[in-house]
């Protein structure tokens, strides 16, 4: 089997199953509902604040920091909204990827339905490439409209400009962090049989390394970085709850990063090559083992 007919198979069942649309259309629609909810908080907290001082018939209710903390939402500018729902864009996106991809990522192990493609002459590695190839593309590419959008909406919210570069910067981090998350467990799917612990593994990783990384001080050059750096791109000169960020765009730590995410991608999908091919298929019994 030639790749481009190994590409066309796993493009017609990833498609045909909902799979692929599911991730770009629920990616995309939180991408465009996420500053409008923001927006829309902010106006709620300002209309709080009147209504609560009306109906206190001039008594002060709210101190000065009280009601500009409740409508910080309003001082808030374009690239501050975009710093601030970086974090609510990765994490939905993650848990969305996580969930649309647990068929392929194991799955077909578990049923054992690969047996007989393997016994007709599929290679591991038209089986496992195509995989690699196409689930990250779908999930970089949704990452990537997903910020562009997101900057369109805000744009038309908010007040300020978006830096194009900072947004250009920042829309490749997240669709690179999107696609290792998709990698890595397509990665532990395959390689353990066990889609659905491969789900809890992956989303366990991504909110725990994170953290870890963070309390040993050494929260870049990897994967992880990503979102941060992201979030760095709109914070240097945005304006969050009120407060002007001053957040240092490391392009050393930009550029390592990226890069180590590529390297750690391409071990992943030579690991899960080389386990698949030193499994060996069982006809001894009543029925066929993988």
């Amino acid at each position: 089997m030639k790749l481009s007919s190994a590409l066309k198979k796993e493009f017609m069942y990833f498609s045909r199953t909902f799979r692929m649309f599911g991730v770009i259309f629920s990616i995309m629609i939180f991408a465009l509902a996420d500053p409008v909810m923001i927006k829309g908080l902010g106006w709620m907290m300002n209309s709080l604040v009147e209504t609560v001082e009306e109906t206190a018939a001039g008594e002060e209710v709210f101190t000065e920091d009280d009601a500009a903390a409740l409508s910080s939402f309003s001082d808030m500018d374009a690239s501050g909204m975009m710093a601030m729902s970086i974090g609510d864009f990765t994490s939905t996106a993650v848990l969305i990827v996580l969930l649309i991809m647990m068929g392929p990522s194991g799955s077909e192990q578990k049923k054992r339905s690969i047996i007989i493609p393997r016994c007709a002459g599929l290679t591991p590695n038209m089986y496992v490439t195509p995989k690699f190839i196409l689930y990250p593309l779908t999930g970089f590419l949704s990452g990537l409209l997903g910020m562009f959008s997101c900057a369109g909406v805000t744009s038309l919210l908010f007040e300020g400009a978006i830096d194009m570069g900072m947004l250009a910067l920042a829309a490749v981090s997240v669709g690179l962090y999107i696609a290792f998350v998709m990698i890595l467990e397509l990665t532990l799917g395959i390689c353990t049989e066990r889609p659905g612990v491969s789900v809890i593994t992956v989303l366990a990783a991504t909110t725990v390394i994170p953290t870890l990384l963070s309390s040993f001080r050494i929260d870049k050059f990897n994967p992880f970085a990503l979102p941060s750096i992201a979030q760095n791109a709109f914070l240097t000169d945005a304006t969050v709850m009120g407060v002007s960020g001053n957040a240092e765009l490391d392009m050393t730590n930009v550029a390592v990063s990226l890069l180590v995410t590529v390297i750690l991608s391409l071990i992943l999908y030579f690991t899960t090559l080389f386990v698949l091919t030193a499994r060996q298929i069982e006809n001894e019994g009543n029925e066929a083992i993988l």
